[in-house]
């Protein structure tokens, strides 16, 4: 337990530290939140859309590519032979996500009561969300376990944009297609739907023991 909460504490001053990455996490939700200002959007909608949005784009590509090219170099050699294990390195990741996505979500409701933008963020959604957050992380530890780092680059972005387009077409008629991705479960979950409450629990278990299994230090 001490050399999980060392790891988060030393990841969350690594994402501190880093002031464009820290900046463009603000920045992305209070962009998402200023687009949808144009769209038609009851309050559980909008929140949902930008909230899985916004967590996704923090918690999946930026993870899988930095994680691959850190293997690439031999930063993560130092991980294989510390108390903290492949099991705590994945719980070490996702807690840092899930912090860092609390942040992200007070920031966003701050400015939506401030610019008077209807945005509801209610428990479930924040359950939702948290379940895709692991899903998305696992998913990103798997990636970089699997892929050479030039090939994570491109999977990581082309597979984060189709999952984005897939939740939009998904959030305005329900189809089978909503359980597809970690986002578009969380989505269909988070509009009532058992099949995507399901899902995203799937997602969520399943992506956590493979990434656990498939994670290489080199």
């Amino acid at each position: 337990m001490a050399s999980l909460s060392a790891q988060v504490r030393f990841d969350l001053g690594n994402w501190l530290r880093n002031g464009e990455q820290a900046i463009l996490n603000i920045l992305l939700p209070l962009g998402a939140l200023a687009g949808s200002t144009r769209l038609a959007l009851a309050g559980e909608t909008r929140a949902a859309l930008i909230v899985l949005f916004t967590i996704g784009a923090s918690s999946f590509t930026s993870i899988a590519i930095a994680t691959a090219f850190d293997r690439r170099a031999g930063a993560l050699k130092v991980y294989g032979i510390s108390p903290l294990g492949k099991r705590g390195f994945v719980q070490a990741r996702i807690l840092t996500a899930v912090l860092l996505s609390l942040v992200q979500i007070a920031v966003l409701l701050a400015v939506s009561v401030i610019a008077k933008i209807p945005l509801v963020v209610s428990p479930a959604l924040m359950m939702y969300a948290s379940l895709s957050i692991v899903a998305w992380i696992s998913l990103a530890l798997i990636i970089a376990s699997l892929l050479r780092a030039e090939a994570v680059l491109a999977v990581a972005n082309l597979l984060f944009i189709a999952s984005a387009g897939l939740t939009w077409l998904t959030s305005q008629a329900s189809t089978t297609l909503a359980v597809t991705t970690p986002m578009s479960s969380a989505m269909s979950a988070a509009g009532g739907s058992t099949t995507g409450m399901i899902a995203i629990g799937c997602w969520a278990v399943a992506t956590i023991i493979v990434a656990i299994r498939t994670l290489r230090w080199e």
